[in-house]
């Protein structure tokens, strides 16, 4: 799965996993298509697309304020999922790609 990173002050993340992520259970935002793009016909008459489509689903990384220096780093990061799918836009098909 990948992810959408959300605007930060500009200072880099530390270059190592972080120490804790938390899925925000919240889920404010909602599902919606970021990239479409049209990739063959259907047998239903309409047109499978690949679309990239942000989740709603925020991940929250979090890193270790006493192993790094967060004057120098951005210590908390948060980030968006993202999904990559072909479905139809008429009948639906499709699934996770």
């Amino acid at each position: 799965m990948s992810s959408v990173d959300f605007e930060t002050d500009g200072k880099p993340t530390p270059s190592v996993d972080p120490d804790d992520v938390i899925t925000n259970p919240d889920r404010t935002r909602r599902e919606r298509v970021l990239e479409r793009e049209p990739i063959e016909a259907c047998e239903c008459g309409g047109t499978r697309m690949r679309e990239t489509v942000a989740t709603g689903t925020i991940l929250v990384e979090i890193w270790n304020n006493e192993t790094f220096d967060p004057s120098e780093f951005e210590l908390v990061s948060q980030r968006e999922e993202i999904e990559h799918r072909i479905r139809c836009n008429r009948c639906g098909e499709g699934g996770t790609a």
